[in-house]
């Protein structure tokens, strides 16, 4: 990949994530099934929730994508509700360490972006930074010239004549 496309889709990539996380649009929205999972498939799956946080501990509250997984679905309730075991987020005061609560899940609120409460499968997506692709380019290249003979060790292994 050449440098200009390499740090078009770096840029692309962190535009959509700054969005993503404040929960305006993103592919993560377009990679959801297209009917809502039923809540009793959840356990044992991470989801996303689109939570109002404060970000700095001085009462800025935004919203954020925060992920956890479903372990236990709270029967006999009004509204859909699971118990979550979020994952540790550094960046949000109270939920530095993650926990375990309780989260109502809408039907309403199924992968809608931009909305307190929404939530959504989590889907693990893994995109190449400058220095990732840059480091598979090195490798390629690499294998190229092994491949085509160059590069090789010059040191000659010695073969045991009784073979």
């Amino acid at each position: 990949m050449s440098g200009f496309a390499s740090t078009v889709l770096v840029s692309y990539y962190w535009q959509h994530e700054i969005q993503n996380m404040k929960g305006q649009g993103s592919m993560y929205s377009q990679l959801q099934p297209f009917s809502r999972p039923d809540i009793k498939v959840l356990v044992g799956n991470k989801i996303d929730v689109l939570c109002s946080v404060d970000i700095d501990g001085v009462g800025k509250i935004d919203l954020r994508w925060c992920q956890g997984d479903v372990i236990k679905v709270i029967e006999n309730t009004r509204h859909p509700t699971v118990n979550v075991k979020w994952d540790p987020t550094p960046h949000i005061v109270g939920y530095e360490e993650g926990g375990i609560t309780e989260q109502v899940l809408l039907p309403s609120k199924w992968n809608k972006d931009g909305k307190d409460g929404a939530w959504r499968m989590d889907v693990d997506i893994e995109l190449e930074s400058d220095e990732d692709l840059s480091d598979k380019e090195e490798k390629e290249e690499q294998e190229d010239k092994v491949s085509e003979g160059e590069g090789e060790s010059d040191v000659e292994v010695e073969q045991d004549d009784n073979e």
